[in-house]
């Protein structure tokens, strides 16, 4: 069996409500997978109403069950992750469009 054709891009959205995954077909432009998980149960309450914090270890938890939902035939076909986000872990990351070997 051939080497499988990497066209796909995945898109990750780390925000403060949802976790957003994206596959992007970069060859037709078509989406072909698109996942979300809600991260509200990930908030810690605080004394300050209008300070959204959030558990950083349960929104890891959260993404690797997201990922883990990728089928296998698409994840041997993703060249390139690009992350974005508001999530506080993000920032260990770098902001770059990362090349998948």
């Amino acid at each position: 069996m051939g080497e499988k054709r990497k066209n796909l891009v995945m898109g990750l959205d780390m925000g403060t409500s949802s976790i957003k995954l994206l596959l992007l077909n970069f060859e037709t432009n078509l989406i072909e997978l698109d996942l979300r998980k809600s991260t509200q149960s990930a908030k810690i309450k605080t004394e300050n109403e209008l300070f959204n914090e959030q558990d950083v270890g349960i929104i890891v938890n959260m993404l690797v069950e997201l990922l883990g939902e990728i089928p296998i035939v698409y994840v041997e076909r993703i060249k390139a992750i690009q992350l974005c986000g508001q999530v506080s872990f993000l920032d260990l990351v770098p902001k770059v469009y990362l090349e998948v070997s």
